[in-house]
């Protein structure tokens, strides 16, 4: 497996189709009704490692295509500036975007962090078995607040975050069914990696 600019060229064509066919799929989620959400998790995987990953793969057989690669070829080796090419200059773009895109997912990540560790210290804490009262369900820490706006859940500590409801007991346990599946998918883990 190398880098070459066939391995490039042919990165780029893949996923370009990839996130084209993921565009479609997520646009029109009834129209795919049969494609489940692991489905469209692996095709976000596949996205992600063939972008970080431009190598010819064993699939790939090259294309002697001289009237187009020589060309090509020749502009990207082209000094844009003194000792920099154009491909060095188009790679340094993009290792620099993904730095910032990864700089930014992270002091997201922090700033949700410090947030939810706020709302947990002035939350009531209990825990899934007492709202419910059903000694069968798993036991996970449960914080209710004023401030959450939606039931979600911290990965992290692997707690469930509630808004202050007024529902019944049925409500309540589907409500943290729904939060417990979350947590058991690990879907806290998918999207920080799809992120």
């Amino acid at each position: 497996m190398t880098v070459s600019l066939f391995s490039i060229l042919l990165t780029c064509f893949e996923s370009c189709v990839l996130i084209l066919v993921l565009d479609l799929v997520l646009k029109r989620r009834k129209q795919f009704r049969l494609i489940h959400a692991d489905a469209v998790f692996l095709l976000m995987v596949m996205i992600g490692l063939r972008l970080g990953f431009p190598v010819t793969l064993f699939y790939a057989l090259p294309v002697q295509i001289p009237a187009v690669l020589n060309p090509v070829t020749n502009f990207m080796r082209q000094e844009f500036l003194p000792g920099f090419s154009v491909i060095q200059l188009l790679l340094g773009f993009w290792i620099t975007g993904a730095g910032i895109r990864g700089f930014t997912h992270l002091r997201n990540h922090l700033y949700v962090e410090k947030t939810a560790s706020r709302i947990r210290q002035h939350a009531k804490k209990t825990s899934v078995r007492e709202l419910v009262g059903n000694s069968t369900m798993p036991e996970y820490p449960v914080y209710i607040s004023a401030s959450i706006q939606s039931p979600r859940i911290m990965g992290k500590d692997k707690s469930i975050l509630l808004p202050d409801l007024h529902c019944s007991r049925h409500q309540m346990e589907c409500i943290l069914l729904h939060e417990i599946r979350h947590l058991e998918n690990h879907d806290y883990l998918k999207k920080q990696l799809v992120e």
